[in-house]
């Protein structure tokens, strides 16, 4: 059977329309892949709609722009991205443009260089655009784990990266990871973590995309469960 072809019938990951014509979206932006990554099982995908689709698609660009200006020295891989994100800058149609977006976000850091000069930041728990693209990836990170959970946009959090309350550190869990480019870990909230977390949250996560980490979390109950032959 064709890729495509099993997506087709089955719910939109995101919002649950079955439209007939759904289509295999990359849960972690392919965009953000090394050429040559590594990717045990092959690359996380689920079911999404037409609408879905070209939302998340109008977006994930600048969000590459971003992780592949955050951190430090970069490694091999996330050298990659940068060589790849100054070749779409050379694009005649849109690259002055996303050039100009990401040279706003910009800032300078509190830690001087050896001359005593700034080094450069961004702040990408600042940007929409960054924190729309991470609610996309732990929203396609939760149906993986239950199919027939759909968790609307606004009902994840992202925030720059804190520590897990002890609580947490001790039962947290690996997710989908592609070694050195990106990992997550998560906890599902149940009643063990009463005192720690609002009784409606859903799920804790922490992902990385190189040397970019944010904390998000699922907040209130999922919509209701999709059709079990859904």
């Amino acid at each position: 059977m064709p890729q495509n072809q099993k997506y087709q019938q089955r719910p939109c990951a995101y919002c649950g329309a079955n439209t007939g014509r759904n289509q295999r979206e990359h849960v972690v932006p392919k965009c953000v892949y090394a050429s040559r990554a590594t990717i045990p099982g092959g690359p996380l995908t689920v079911p999404t709609c037409p609408t879905c689709n070209h939302r998340f698609s109008k977006h994930e660009a600048h969000f590459r722009n971003v992780v592949a200006a955050c951190g430090p020295s970069p490694s091999a891989p996330r050298h990659e991205l940068i060589e790849k994100t100054m070749r779409s800058f050379r694009n005649p149609k849109s690259g002055r443009g996303d050039l100009q977006r990401l040279w706003r976000q910009i800032t300078d850091s509190a830690v001087p260089k050896p001359d005593g000069t700034p080094y450069k930041q961004v702040m990408p728990h600042m940007d929409e655009d960054v924190r729309f693209i991470a609610r996309k990836v732990v929203r396609g990170l939760v149906h993986s784990l239950d199919r027939h959970t759909v968790i609307p946009d606004n009902r994840v959090i992202v925030r720059e990266y804190i520590d897990p309350p002890e609580e947490i550190t001790d039962v947290i869990e690996p997710g989908y990871c592609v070694p050195g480019q990106f990992s997550s870990h998560y906890v599902l909230i149940d009643e063990r973590f009463a005192d720690e977390f609002r009784r409606d949250m859903h799920s804790y996560w922490q992902i990385k995309f190189f040397d970019l980490e944010l904390t998000c979390l699922v907040v209130q109950k999922a919509l209701p469960p999709l059709d079990a032959d859904g």
